[in-house]
């Protein structure tokens, strides 16, 4: 998957900010100068899979099941191969596809919920 080794020094500063300022704080690209935003949101999610000693809080928003799901290490090898793949086709950043699945997975669940409110 390419890219340099994360050092202790890096998951320390991720966990420590994690727990003071949350997952969507826009300060990370300054505290890792040479990390992309994937990538420190990837390692984000790999660090958060520790569960609550990493010092990481709670998804908002969701349900305490939700939050607990964590995505395998295979599972997520799939997903960022799938991104690059996509990349690789549409010309498009990975954040790029990410976003726009997201967007797309909101504008399912809305339809689902309209669906179920007219049966």
């Amino acid at each position: 998957m390419g890219g340099k080794r994360w050092t202790r020094r890096e998951d320390a500063i991720l966990r420590r900010h994690m727990s003071e300022h949350g997952p969507a704080w826009p300060g990370w690209r300054k505290l890792l100068p040479g990390r992309t935003t994937g990538a420190i949101s990837m390692r984000k999610a790999e660090l958060g899979a520790a569960g609550p000693r990493s010092g990481a809080r709670e998804p908002k928003g969701r349900s305490t099941a939700r939050a607990r799901r964590r995505w395998t290490k295979g599972q997520r090898a799939r997903l960022l191969e799938l991104a690059l793949e996509m990349r690789r086709e549409t010309g498009h950043s990975v954040e790029e596809c990410a976003e726009e699945l997201s967007r797309l997975a909101r504008r399912e669940r809305r339809g689902s919920r309209r669906k179920d409110a007219g049966t």
